[in-house]
């Protein structure tokens, strides 16, 4: 099978899973408490066309912080979303807020740490090595006051 397509084959796959996962993710069921997984659904803008693309995932809390991965590295379309603009939108137990994002894939991080909390800092050394097994992290940090 040719790889362009099981690249479609893939694409058809995440969107039918994505679409069954997105009501659930932003109902809040199954959603993660302080310090372990669930789902979460994240809105990005795109970096061609400029429109909203949602994707439910998988995020773990860590204080107000919310970490999201994928297996799929930089092959994941919201990863390259948020390289180019940080911003997103997620829901969290059925509320909607606003953050700002910190990629960490195997083009790096570091250059993008700087001011960050000790914290945001830690976690970002921690999941770098997974990065070279093709893992992709954004590290989510709530926008106060919305």
């Amino acid at each position: 099978m040719a790889a362009s397509t099981l690249d479609e084959l893939e694409r058809q796959f995440f969107r039918s899973l994505n679409a069954w996962a997105e009501p659930l993710a932003r109902s809040g069921v199954l959603a993660p408490g302080p310090y372990h997984s669930g789902l979460v659904l994240v809105e990005v803008k795109g970096r061609l066309t400029g429109e909203s693309h949602r994707v439910p995932l998988i995020g773990t809390r860590v204080g107000d912080l919310l970490i999201v991965s994928t297996l799929r590295g930089n092959r994941s379309h919201w990863i390259r979303n948020l390289e180019a603009d940080s911003t997103l939108r997620y829901w969290l137990h059925g509320s909607e807020r606003s953050g700002r994002a910190i990629v960490i894939n195997t083009r790096g991080c570091s250059d993008r740490l700087e001011g960050e909390s000790p914290a945001v800092r830690a976690i970002a050394s921690f999941l770098a090595p997974a990065t070279l097994a093709g893992w992709a992290f954004a590290i989510v940090t709530p926008i106060a006051g919305e």
